[in-house]
């Protein structure tokens, strides 16, 4: 699965933003304030499949947060425990609503999944057609006037050429395949916060973290990155990150060191399949070589990734308000995405 093409309202710095035709390594290139609309606005919507996503977006951006209802992992209610820091995701000058459109591409599992479901609900087989890999889905979250509550619901859904209404049967037998769509999507995290991340996975027993740490030992060795060794240095009480035999703390190395860090961590410890990020001092000192690892890791068989999207302030399709898109009124679509 990923994502062909998006758009948003709502979010602050970009009250209006499309994006069509993007591929499995896409670049969206804009100002501090619009790359952040951008992860913001998609974090939000990928998080709605499950509470616990939801959770971990917040927390990985300053706020806490408790879930209060989990009926189906569709539609929830958000208690936030410092609602000022929400400030930085939501437009609450506006109308407080956070509308988020994606496009995806579906894969061959999900259609496998969508088959077995027609056989319940005989009105999905009118899905069936040429376009029947592309889901269009509606997501809106909608927080109170002083920012203490949110809550999240999918409000549209389109399957290939068939429109699904949210109050109807054939939307409540898609249910399996919407919650299967929880936790494959990443919005990546501040890099000063994956220190603790990765102490925490060194010292882990879980075998898949252990492999996770071996792996981001062993890209830090080899091109592009070529930092040497991580080790975990302890000294007393206190833990920390060193690079090398020499023992140098990944502090020295400024902060593309730590945003590679982060970067390893996306790929290897957070296994989603849709990773959006933004690693400004990473990329601007090697984004040729970067890029090309990442392509590497989207082509190779049983990868852990289907799709990265970077956020850039370099090459990439511009990020701006799209006035001139009107929402398609033939029917065909919720949503007209611009082409390239």
């Amino acid at each position: 699965m990923y994502i062909k093409g998006f758009a948003l309202q709502g979010v602050v710095g970009l009250s209006d933003f499309r994006a069509g035709d993007l591929e499995r390594l896409a670049r969206l290139r804009g100002s501090i304030g619009e790359r952040s609309a951008v992860r913001m606005a998609l974090g939000l919507a990928l998080s709605a499949f499950d509470p616990q996503d939801a959770v971990r977006f917040f927390e990985h951006h300053g706020v806490g947060v408790q879930a209060l209802e989990t009926k189906i992992g569709l539609s929830d209610e958000f208690v936030f425990e410092n609602p000022g820091q929400v400030r930085g995701i939501v437009d609450a000058l506006s109308t407080r609503v956070v509308s988020t459109t994606l496009l995806l591409e579906l894969d061959p599992p999900q259609f496998a999944m969508l088959r077995e479901l027609a056989f319940k609900d005989p009105v999905l087989t009118e899905a069936f057609g040429p376009s029947l890999l592309t889901m269009e889905l509606k997501v809106g979250w909608v927080f109170t006037k002083d920012l203490s509550v949110g809550s999240c619901a999918i409000n549209g859904l389109r399957l290939g050429q068939l429109d699904v209404p949210t109050s109807s049967e054939a939307f409540k037998a898609l249910r399996p395949l919407l919650r299967g769509m929880a936790h494959r999507g990443l919005v990546a995290r501040p890099a000063r916060k994956v220190g603790a991340q990765l102490i925490e996975a060194d010292r882990s027993a879980d075998p898949a973290k252990r492999q996770a740490m071996a792996q981001i030992r062993a890209a830090l060795l080899r091109a592009p990155f070529s930092l040497g060794t991580l080790q975990i240095v302890e000294e007393g009480e206190k833990s920390w990150l060193a690079l090398g035999d020499a023992l140098v703390p990944v502090d020295f190395f400024g902060p593309a060191a730590w945003e590679t860090l982060a970067l390893l961590c996306e790929v290897y410890l957070d296994p989603c399949e849709i990773l959006i990020t933004e690693r400004p001092g990473l990329m601007l000192e090697r984004a040729p070589q970067v890029e090309r690892w990442l392509k590497g890791l989207l082509e190779a068989p049983g990868g852990p990734l289907e799709q990265v999207m970077l956020l850039t302030r370099g090459q990439g399709l511009p990020i701006r308000v799209s006035d001139q898109v009107a929402a398609n009124q033939g029917g065909r679509s919720m949503t007209r995405f611009p082409r390239r």
